[in-house]
């Protein structure tokens, strides 16, 4: 089924839903445009459009002859389609999936030769959507190289996370590998491997990093095991007041980076 005269069907646009290749929030699209900009397919819009920052995105689009569809059944389809109707977006960037910024393990680590400090964050696992996005924003705001994650894992560009992360998903170096592998071998070109723990460890704050870090987070019901905490030079615990027992994990993350770019500077 053609659903506009520049020739794109509902199967293009479901392919491209099932690729995660589908942009939605007002900061992400907004924020990040620029560098989206030679990636981007098409738009799918509301004719009326309230947010400023879109109105804004659609006058640069325009500029840059980004093909836009106005069609008020496509945006209830896509609502619907992906789960959005109780949020209403009005607002669908469709991308080229070379926007990613995926880096092989092996291209990592030949750049990161060349680097006296380096950062990198890695998930053995990860739950919830929301906190996939928050943690990506956390790393980024804080200058992380890149984050490691598992092969398996499939939503990292899905549209709910580059909603919560604001689009930086895209623009923070990923490498998904082998992922116990990956741990062994940045250990063996000098990163020092450190693991989050809420049940104990070393006080983050006596904690002194080795210029090459790697810091390891589990998820907030599993914490991380220990076949992975076993690979690790150490564990380190944020210690806690009135009975907490636990931190969200990119809070956890976010007072770890801090600690760490905080002690690089004294």
């Amino acid at each position: 089924m053609k659903i506009s005269n520049n020739g794109i069907s509902l199967s293009e646009i479901n392919s491209l839903i099932d690729s995660n290749c589908v942009i939605v929030g007002n900061n992400a699209i907004h924020d990040n445009l620029p560098a989206f900009l030679k990636y981007i397919h098409f738009v799918v819009s509301s004719d009326n459009i309230r947010s400023s920052k879109i109105r804004s995105a659609i006058d640069f689009l325009k500029k840059n002859n980004i093909f836009i569809i106005y069609s008020s059944k496509l945006i209830r389809y896509l609502n619907k389609r992906l789960n959005l109707h109780r949020r209403n977006i009005n607002f669908f960037l469709f991308i080229d999936p070379k926007l990613r910024n995926i880096v092989s393990l092996n291209d990592f680590i030949q750049d990161s030769i060349k680097l006296r400090h380096s950062t990198i964050v890695a998930f053995p696992s990860l739950d919830y959507e929301y906190n996939i996005g928050s943690m990506i924003r956390t790393a980024y705001a804080f200058g992380v190289d890149a984050i490691l994650i598992p092969k398996n894992f499939k939503n990292f560009y899905s549209p709910a996370v580059t909603k919560i992360s604001t689009g930086y998903n895209y623009q923070i170096k990923l490498i998904q590998d082998k992922f116990i592998d990956s741990l062994r071998r940045l250990k063996e070109i000098g990163f020092s491997l450190y693991c989050f723990d809420s049940l104990g460890g070393e006080n983050i704050s006596k904690v002194v990093y080795n210029p090459k870090a790697c810091f390891v987070f589990g998820t907030e019901a599993k914490g991380v095991e220990k076949y992975i905490m076993s690979e690790c030079d150490c564990t380190i615990a944020i210690p806690m007041q009135n009975g907490v027992e636990s931190l969200s994990v990119s809070v956890s993350l976010g007072i770890a980076l801090y600690d760490r770019k905080y002690k690089e500077n004294i």
